[in-house]
This record gives C-alpha cells, structure tokens and sequence, in this order.
C-alpha cells in the first residue's frame, strides 16, 4: 500500500492538478481522488492555484 500511496502523490506533485495526475496514472479522476481519501493525501494550496498565493 506504501507504494501506491507514493506512486499516486508523485504524480499529484509533479503534475499539478488531479486531472493531469489521473493523466499520467492511466486512471480516472475519480480514481485518484478514492486513492487521495484512502491515504489521507491532500492538495496544497499552492497546486490547486498554480503556485500562486
């Protein structure tokens, strides 16, 4: 489960968004936000904005 968790939040990190992330896994979005209520992952602020505050 560990690897999973770290496969699915590196993708969160290095493309941005949710979207993109369910892109770069081959998955759907709502795939990735079950996997992101599974693990207890979070979207930063600055993600969700572009990095923008």
């Amino acid at each position: 489960m560990a690897k999973e968790k770290n496969i699915v939040l590196k993708a969160i990190e290095e493309s941005g968004s949710i979207s993109a992330a369910s892109r770069m896994l081959n998955i759907s979005r709502s795939t990735v936000r079950e996997k992101m209520k599974k693990y207890g992952i979070e979207l930063k602020r600055e993600l969700t904005q572009g990095g923008k505050e």
